[in-house]
């Protein structure tokens, strides 16, 4: 095995005509006795010198390439072909300069040259290039496009994901991108993804069989699970701010759902421990339920799933009105189920009005009411709420608690029908929506909820968009994954 010196000795020498300093720098350091020398800083320097030879390997790379395409002389200055089609008109366009162009990469700044052709249909191009993948205004490598949105989606704000570069990125050799480089590339890549999901959805539309299954999809004996919810996110507005709410949808089959065991007090009272999904799609969509694209690529995601062949559809959530909306319009012989809990928070706020601090008496009044909900005896909850407006020491509450049982009374009245958590629960079926609620805080309010922040209706869709996506992919095959 080489001697340390001769190794290092041999970064230097690669590196001294394009970093000298730092070559200077290793050489010094290499040259200490072992008992003086900084391991510490010649750890660091060797990451930066071998980043900076990766970059010059990286770069040599894709001169060969664009020497390749423009039938240039490997390592030679001449300039390329004289003529090459145009891919916008395809018709034959005349050389027009060598140009060179550089990217930012993980490991340093990329340079190289490729010839440049200029149609008379007003276009110029280069063929090397359109080979390579590179888009217009393209400054970033791959990997670091690809980082780039993995930062920028889950990092706490795109601020923090430019830090986060700057961490370990070689400074000295191309730099980081910023936040706002790193943002316009989320925005660039959601409207991508967009656009790659409006085609598969008008593609459905046109022949429902067109769209590949899972290799998981469900068959017969499964059951597709379908939750729905809405957050609340803080938007500029052009008088100021208000919330609004994204919504966010998860699908997955109930044999990946794993029930943990209840507790001994809610197996006392006949609920079912937590749900835990193990493989799911999510959806993610500002704006309206339907015109936004959410329920079209709810449909999408459902179809790939084995919508049209699995033998129970079911659609859960907390009984608001565009949930029944898209189940009438996308999946009509679904199964709707009101999360039971949900039901619960609307049977307790005339409860507490009434018990206030008195757990006890709460408690217990409560627990009768969940005992008669599970039972699905909606009538019985009813009567037990207009009991409640009827107790003597309530009078200066006593407006306030008539409007709300009111308005409980009617919430379960016209839910009768998804709130059958005995029965649902003997068919196997969940009937909490507690997978949605957890999703909800970890792909939007860990994200997009956090103190200050304030977002345009462009930048929290990209942000949600690409977020979901990234999510999703380690359930796709490769195939099926949208890559740039």
């Amino acid at each position: 095995m080489e001697s340390l010196p001769t190794r290092v000795g041999k970064w230097a020498e690669l590196i001294r005509d394009r970093k000298p300093n730092r070559a200077a720098e290793l050489e010094a350091l290499i040259a200490q006795s072992g008992d003086a020398r900084d391991w510490a800083k010649l750890e660091e320097v060797l990451r930066l010198a071998v980043g900076t030879v990766a970059a010059m390997a990286l770069a040599g790379e894709l001169q060969a390439v664009a020497d390749e395409v423009d039938g240039r002389e490997p390592g030679s200055a001449q300039p390329g072909r004289i003529t090459a089609r145009c891919p916008y008109c395809d018709d034959s366009a005349r050389r027009h300069r060598e140009r060179s162009r550089e990217l930012k990469s993980t490991i340093g700044e990329l340079t190289f040259t490729r010839t440049e052709y200029h149609c008379i249909c007003g276009h110029v191009f280069a063929p090397a290039d359109e080979v390579i993948g590179l888009r217009d205004g393209q400054r970033m490598s791959f990997e670091m496009l690809r980082l780039s949105e993995k930062y920028g989606a889950d990092s706490a704000s795109f601020a923090a994901a430019a830090t986060t570069f700057k961490d370990w990125i070689d400074q000295e050799n191309g730099g980081s991108p910023s936040s706002s480089a790193i943002r316009e590339h989320v925005v660039a890549r959601a409207q991508e993804l967009d656009r790659m999901t409006a085609e598969e959805i008008r593609q459905l539309l046109r022949d429902s069989r067109s769209v590949p299954l899972l290799p998981w999809a469900g068959g017969p004996e499964d059951t597709l699970v379908i939750e729905a919810d809405g957050g609340r996110s803080r938007m500029r507005e052009p008088g100021g701010t208000a919330w609004r709410e994204p919504k966010l949808g998860g699908l997955y089959l109930l044999r990946d759902r794993t029930e943990k065991p209840p507790s001994k007090a809610e197996a006392e009272r006949g609920l079912p421990g937590r749900g835990i999904v193990t493989r799911c799609l999510e959806v993610a969509r500002m704006g309206h339920w339907e015109e936004s694209g959410f329920a079209g690529e709810m449909y999408l995601q459902a179809v790939r799933m084995g919508l049209h062949r699995v033998g129970r559809v079911v659609i859960l959530g907390d009984g608001a009105d565009w949930i029944k909306y898209l189940k009438e319009a996308y999946f009509p012989d679904a199964i709707q189920i009101l999360d039971y809990w949900h039901a619960m928070e609307h049977i307790c706020e005339p409860g507490r009005l009434v018990f206030g601090t008195n757990e006890i008496a709460f408690t217990e009044w409560r627990h009768e009411r969940g005992a008669e909900l599970m039972a699905g005896d909606v009538d019985a909850v009813c009567r037990a709420l207009t009991n409640l407006t009827r107790r003597r020491k309530i009078a200066g509450k006593r407006e306030e608690l008539k409007e709300k049982a009111k308005e409980c009374r009617a919430y379960l009245t016209n839910h009768r029908d998804f709130l059958q958590p005995a029965a649902f629960r003997a068919a196997g079926l969940p009937i909490g929506s507690g997978f949605i609620e957890g999703r909800i805080r970890t792909v939007l309010q860990a994200r997009a909820k956090r103190p200050g922040m304030r977002w345009t209706n462009e930048g929290l869709q990209a942000v949600l968009r690409v977020r979901t996506h990234l999510r999703n992919e380690p359930y796709l095959p490769t195939e099926m994954r949208q890559s740039a």
